[in-house]
């Protein structure tokens, strides 16, 4: 049977931007037995190129749908995907983050077709919403957690607090080929000068530390470089930072390659595809205590955890002012990615997951 006659998988995705629509690309070419359906949302900070990303072949259709509460068009979202699944008959339906995962899960509770739901950071976890939100958050994590899905961690740490609420659950990381971003650091000459981070503008990615902590070290000879952002950033950031704004994958990969400590100040993740990038890249990290982050840095092996400003100006000052920890950082870095993310071992994981669902 060729790859056209099998049944396809249905891919589920509102948060169509960053690293969930990357890590949906990414499972799109490992699952390269099966067509891929994308039936995704549109977000402002959904890349105009995103076909790119995927595999030839697949077929994407947009969802009317939106991170927050919205009865009405939540219910006409689920029956677009119910729709869209009798039409095409899928293997399994492979919901991303937590709005996909909450309407698949609502839209096939008894598992027909499979549906598999990986959280990649869940709601309750925001802090750009209230107490009561976020109460709520997880109250619906926990009632659809009874059905028969499964869930599948991207991180250890995400795994550990996903035991409470979800009944099945696996954790496979998120991945990467490390081999391809050890060519790329090798052939990339690291600027002694130059402190990025990356991400949208937006409440997660706590820009503004990012910013607070350039203005801090206004003194030193340092380009601070956010690799993304908005209009909106460009406008807020002190002289000392640069943003750039959309730019393709390959040049952001650049820019941090080229940087000499990478910062990542997000408030909650899943597992962040931007630290993996970074050490596996070489670049030490400094990064803000959060799901995902303190898993990958919390050994002191490719770089800290910073709880505030002050903690973060300290390090940042430690690491310029010594070549050989940096180097040490450096090569922790990659070992860890090495050892634990890279995207042979994962792959084999994914592929098993899915011929078991799908059988």
């Amino acid at each position: 049977m060729t790859q056209a006659q099998r049944a396809p998988v249905l891919h589920a995705i509102e948060a169509f931007c960053g690293g969930a629509l990357e890590s949906c690309a990414q499972l799109c070419h490992l699952i390269d037995d099966r067509p891929a359906i994308v039936l995704h949302g549109i977000r402002p900070e959904t890349p105009a190129n995103f076909i790119e990303k995927f595999p030839v072949g697949t077929r994407f259709i947009p969802w009317n749908v939106s991170a927050e509460i919205q009865p009405r068009r939540d219910i006409r979202g689920v029956l677009a995907l119910r729709q869209l699944a009798k039409q095409t008959s899928p293997a399994l339906i492979h919901a991303h983050s937590s709005k996909a995962g909450a309407l698949a899960r609502m839209s096939f509770p008894l598992g027909a077709p499979p549906v598999i739901y990986s959280p990649r950071g869940y709601a309750y976890l925001r802090r750009d919403i209230g107490v009561l939100s976020r109460s709520l958050y997880r109250i619906i994590e926990s009632v659809l957690g009874l059905s028969k899905h499964i869930t599948v961690a991207c991180g250890h740490d995400e795994g550990r607090i996903s035991v409470v609420s979800q009944k099945k659950l696996r954790v496979i990381p998120n991945g990467l080929r490390t081999e391809e971003f050890r060519d790329l650091a090798k052939r990339t000459p690291v600027v002694s000068s130059k402190i990025v981070g990356s991400g949208r503008n937006a409440p997660s990615k706590n820009l503004k530390l990012f910013f607070d902590i350039a203005r801090a070290m206004e003194n030193r000879d340092l380009e601070f470089l956010w690799v993304g952002g908005d209009e909106a950033a460009k406008q807020a950031c002190p002289p000392n930072v640069a943003v750039s704004g959309f730019i393709p994958r390959e040049q952001c990969l650049a820019e941090i390659a080229e940087a000499y400590v990478f910062l990542q100040t997000s408030l909650w993740e899943g597992l962040p595809r931007a630290v993996l990038e970074a050490m596996a890249l070489g670049v030490p990290v400094l990064a803000h205590p959060s799901i995902g982050s303190e898993e990958l840095v919390s050994d002191g092996a490719g770089g800290q955890l910073c709880e505030n400003l002050e903690v973060f100006i300290a390090k940042l000052k430690e690491i310029i002012d010594d070549p050989v920890l940096r180097a040490r950082l450096s090569a922790g870095a990659q070992q860890k990615i090495d050892a634990d993310y890279n995207l042979k071992s994962i792959r084999k994981q994914w592929k098993s997951l899915y011929a078991l669902l799908a059988s």
